[in-house]
């Protein structure tokens, strides 16, 4: 009976195993450190800390697409959502309960133990005005947008608000941008890639500058904000700002070096190498050699789908 009551937990062990590997205890314990040293600094904001944690879950549960399978074939489904989702803050909830603070865990775990039961359907815009801003080329945007609109709006009004904290920019900052990249997970039908025919060097670089672009007018202000009032803080945060825009850049080259029509992008442990570099900079040479590496084989793979032998 147990055996059938972690079924999905038993998935996602056989998953982590393939695609991680070791790295998984790893990223865990990089979790576990920055959630105790965020929570160890910025005690007076750990309720900011709570929300991004529990609207992130929240939207993943929202935007889930095997739910029908889980319901259809395991059992006690909403008791394995439940039990799965609190061991996903588990790192998160030990940040508070090292620093003594029980509550603000119990009211992480009791929040994500909720989520399966109810049946909350946001309100989703429709967001016509996203058009108006982001060119056709670029129609991930408009889709990830109006698809997680109520968390980037929480994490942008929580980044301008706390701009001057310690850390806790950075917190912000690192999982708004990743949403951003989360709108490059799913590869276009082949009759939407490049549908102005441009050279493929051209169609990537378009790609590239336009992410970049939005990267550095997000973050810059936050950065330099935080940084006037964290003087200490001045190399980190730009080590941060170049980092995450090499990660931006290699992401898109990522997407179309595995390019495949109408599917998901599959987990890459270029990835992890270049999420690292973010707090280890010592390791930004390997993530260039990995950003040249994808960008040739983008190209590459690229050809086999357009029209171009430039």
């Amino acid at each position: 009976m147990f055996s059938l009551f972690v079924q999905l937990l038993q998935i996602r062990f056989l998953q982590i195993k393939r695609e991680l590997g070791l790295w998984f205890f790893i990223i865990v314990g990089v979790a576990i450190y920055f959630s105790v040293s965020f929570v160890s600094n910025n005690q007076k904001h750990n309720l900011v800390f709570l929300l991004p944690i529990i609207f992130g879950i929240f939207s993943f549960h929202q935007k889930r697409r095997d739910l029908n399978f889980i319901n259809k074939y395991f059992n006690s489904t909403k008791s394995q959502l439940c039990f799965n989702y609190n061991l996903t803050v588990l790192p998160f909830s030990l940040g508070f309960v090292v620093n003594s603070q029980i509550p603000e865990a119990l009211v992480l775990h009791g929040c994500v133990s909720l989520l399966p039961f109810t049946n909350l359907i946001p309100y989703s815009p429709k967001l016509f005005f996203a058009t108006r801003f982001i060119p056709k080329a670029h129609f991930e945007w408009i889709s990830g947008i109006r698809g997680n609109y109520l968390i980037l709006v929480l994490l942008f009004l929580v980044m301008l608000t706390l701009s001057s904290v310690k850390l806790f920019a950075i917190v912000a900052l690192f999982l708004f941008n990743s949403i951003l990249l989360g709108f490059y997970s799913t590869n276009e039908p082949r009759v939407m890639l490049n549908p102005d025919s441009m050279p493929v060097s051209r169609f990537l670089n378009q790609k590239v500058l336009f992410l970049l672009k939005v990267i550095f007018i997000i973050n810059a202000p936050v950065l330099i904000i935080n940084s006037i009032f964290q003087p200490d803080a001045l190399s980190f945060n730009l080590s941060f700002l170049l980092g995450f825009m090499l990660l931006g850049a290699t992401t898109i080259y990522i997407k179309y070096a595995n390019y495949r029509p109408s599917t998901s992008l599959s987990f890459s442990m270029d990835f992890v190498i270049l999420t690292a570099t973010l707090a280890l900079p010592y390791l930004l040479p390997l993530g260039v050699y990995i950003f040249f590496s994808n960008k040739k084989k983008a190209k590459k793979n690229l050809l086999i789908y357009l029209d171009d032998h430039s």
